[in-house]
Formats: C-alpha cells, sequence, structure tokens
C-alpha cells in the first residue's frame, strides 16, 4: 500500500499507520481469508470498527501527532464478514452504493458469558471462575441435555448510526462519527449490473458431481463387476489341479494344456475419454491449468522463459489482474476510511489528498534479476518516485534503504 501524499513526511506517516492497522487486523492472513471467501461466494466485505477508538479517551498531547496515531491504531478493528451473515441495504437509485449493512449471527450463551456480565466483586469474580470450569468442562465433554439457547445477534449500520440488538433488545445505540458507511465491498470478479460478483467454485460444482459420478461408477464396477477368472484346459484330471487359483504352479504331460486369464476390468476408451474432457473442463471454467496447479501431464517443454510461463499461465494470470482490480480499488477505500477514522478522532490529520493510495501487486512471473535492476535505475532516472521503484522491486517502503 503506497500512500500518494504531495508531502514526504505524511507518506511515511501513513504507511506506518496502515501497517500496523493491518498487522493488527492479522496482515497477510486477513487477506488470504478475504480471498478464500471471495473465491467461495463471489464476494467479500470489510467492515471497520471505530466504536473504541473514538471512546478512548485521548490526551491532549497525542492530539494532532501522527507519531502518537501508532499507539492507537489497534483501537481500529478490522474484520472480515462472511456474506452468509450479512444483508446489504442497497440504494434503489444506485445499486452501487449501500444505504445500510445488517450482520445477523446467533452467539451460544454460556454460563462463562453469562458471570462475566455481572459486577467485578469478590464473589463475582468467584462465580466467573467457576462459570468459565463448567463452560470449558461442558465443551469438553458435552452434556447429554440441552445445550443453552443462542442469542440471536443484530447490528445495522448507517453513515450516522450504529445499533446492536440482543434477542430484540437494544443495547448498543450510538452515532456514527466517521460519518461514512464502515463497509467496503469487493467483488471477487466483477458483475455488471450486480452487487454479487462472480464466484469461482460455483461453476464447478456441476463438474466435479459429473467427474465423481463417473469416477464412482468404475470404482463400482472394479470391486463388484470384474472378476479375473482363469480356464484350466488339459490338465491331468487330478484332485490336486482341479483347484486353480493365482500363486500356483502346475504340471502336466499334455502338450495342449492351457491356462487363460479372461475377465477383470477391460479397457474403456470412451470413459477415459470422457473423465479427460470434464477435467479439462475443469481446468478452462477455473483459468487454471494443470501446471499452474502443479500436475505436469507431460513434456512442456523448456519454461524458464518468462514469455514461455507466460503463455503457459496465461489464463490463471489473466484472471489474477482482474480480481487485483477489484481488491486493488477496495483496499485503496479500506485504507482511505481508516484515516479519516483517525483525522476524525484528532489524532492525524489529513486531507484527501493525504488518504489516496495505490496497491502495488508483485509480478506473479519472475523476471531476471540484472533486468528488473536496470529497469528500475531508469525509472528513477526518469523521476519515478523512489519509493515507488523500491516497492516494485519488493522493498518496503520503511526499509533502512530509502533513509
Amino acid at each position: 500500500l503506497l500512500s500518494n501524499s504531495p508531502d514526504p513526511d505524511t507518506r511515511a506517516a501513513v504507511q506506518d499507520v496502515l501497517d500496523a492497522v493491518f498487522e493488527n487486523a492479522g496482515g497477510i492472513g486477513l487477506l488470504q481469508d478475504a480471498a478464500l471467501l471471495a473465491s467461495v461466494f463471489g464476494h467479500v466485505d470489510f467492515l471497520l470498527r471505530t466504536d473504541a477508538l473514538f471512546a478512548a479517551p485521548i490526551p491532549t498531547s497525542a492530539r494532532n501527532d501522527p507519531r502518537a496515531a501508532l499507539d492507537f491504531a489497534h483501537l481500529l478493528r478490522l474484520e472480515v464478514i462472511e456474506p452468509t451473515r450479512a444483508v446489504p441495504l442497497l440504494d434503489p437509485d444506485d445499486f452501487r452504493r449501500l444505504s445500510a449493512y445488517l450482520i445477523h449471527f446467533t452467539r451460544p450463551e454460556t454460563p462463562a458469558s453469562t458471570a462475566r456480565s455481572r459486577t467485578t466483586s469478590d464473589a463475582d469474580a468467584s462465580t466467573a471462575r467457576t462459570g468459565f470450569l463448567a463452560a470449558l468442562r461442558e465443551r469438553i465433554v458435552p452434556a447429554s441435555g440441552p445445550s443453552a439457547a443462542d442469542t440471536g445477534v443484530l447490528e445495522i449500520f448507517t453513515a450516522a448510526h450504529h445499533q446492536r440488538y440482543e434477542d430484540g433488545r437494544l443495547v448498543i445505540d450510538s452515532p456514527n462519527t466517521l460519518g461514512a458507511l464502515p463497509v467496503v465491498h469487493i467483488q471477487n470478479l466483477a458483475q455488471p449490473f450486480r452487487y454479487q460478483g462472480l464466484s469461482e467454485v460455483e461453476p464447478l460444482i456441476p463438474l466435479q458431481d459429473e467427474l465423481n459420478t463417473r469416477l464412482s461408477d468404475r470404482a463400482n464396477r472394479v470391486t463388484l463387476q470384474s472378476f479375473k477368472l482363469l480356464l484350466a484346459k488339459g490338465l491331468d484330471d487330478d484332485a490336486s489341479v482341479r483347484s486353480i487359483s493365482p500363486g500356483q504352479v502346475w504340471l502336466t504331460s499334455n502338450p495342449d494344456a492351457s491356462i487363460q486369464a479372461f475377465g477383470g476390468d477391460a479397457a474403456s476408451p470412451s470413459e477415459d475419454n470422457h473423465i479427460q474432457q470434464i477435467r479439462e473442463a475443469m481446468d478452462k471454467a477455473s483459468a487454471v491449468n494443470a501446471l499452474a496447479a502443479g500436475l505436469i501431464r507431460a513434456r512442456v517443454g523448456q519454461l524458464s522463459s518468462e514469455n514461455a510461463l507466460r503463455i503457459t499461465l496465461l489464463g490463471a494470470l489473466k484472471k489474477t489482474t482482474r480480481k487485483q482490480v477489484a481488491f486493488g480499488k477496495g483496499l485503496a477505500r479500506l485504507a482511505e476510511l481508516i484515516l479519516l477514522a483517525l483525522d476524525r478522532a484528532g489524532l492525524f490529520p489529513t486531507g484527501p489528498a493525504d488518504r489516496a493510495v495505490t496497491v502495488q501487486w508483485p509480478d506473479p512471473i519472475p523476471r531476471n534479476e540484472r533486468d528488473r535492476l536496470e529497469a528500475a535505475r531508469l525509472k528513477v532516472q526518469l523521476g519515478v518516485p523512489r519509493e515507488r521503484v523500491l516497492a516494485e522491486l519488493g522493498y518496503s517502503p520503511n526499509d533502512a534503504a530509502i533513509t
């Protein structure tokens, strides 16, 4: 995440604050979770919780101090919302805008949570410990009786208010000091005129079902129907050779005697072709070919060349580029909301130009190191900011090399 602020000191401060907020939220693990949910459901939503930041007492000495903002960055909670728990309310005049955002889920009511909700006296502390141990024991060894009733939780976020209901009771009703809806919606793959994006898993479900059916039919035939039989002809009529089975040696004086094997699982070219075509259709639908998945089925030649790799992985690279556009725009909007929250809290004053962020994606195809360094040197000579050039090379803008 590269800041586009015109002031160098502000750019460095923005980098530090954004790194602190994202690392506190899980770092790359948070982004991997978001990418997984987006691939399955077609879209993912980020929620920025600012209640703790605006409720925290901020000393006068820490106000308008970018360095002090790092001490309060952990109060900003960044969450990934599972699409099955979210109910977006779209603007009736523009489907791309959210009027409100609802989150509904059930929370199990345990003795531990009940005990923690009481006052913190000595007797209550003892009760809390007892309730915690009882809840832990019940989780390890579930009771045979009915479980505790779940609590239904409903949260409503708008640009002006935040409300939270538990079993229909209003427990939180606070104004939204941020002044904007703290939700960032990201489509996995763009779908025109739709709030939801395109899922990568849904198109593969019927193909996977067909493949499972064909493989199950083959397994059933091999296991229950394909028996290998042995036919003995011309052997001596002796009781010792009447039992024909593998792993035995027979002796006879008849030169015309023979033992022939027949039956078993015979070759089925049409079935093999059908299974192969299903797998190729899955590769085409997912844009991930066998080579990208690590399955090299044949000799593919010399792929050390950058251009050869790009041609071979063209489908996967094209889809990755499309996703980078959507995720890059969403992450930039998320960074803007983080900086806006710190500005409204009086910790880190920034303007609209200071909150602009560019997402720099690394190249998935390895390039020649000498060529990369030469291209970076030419970019610096042309006037490209040094921080951006170092980010393209894989170095953090906060590295000591910049200073």
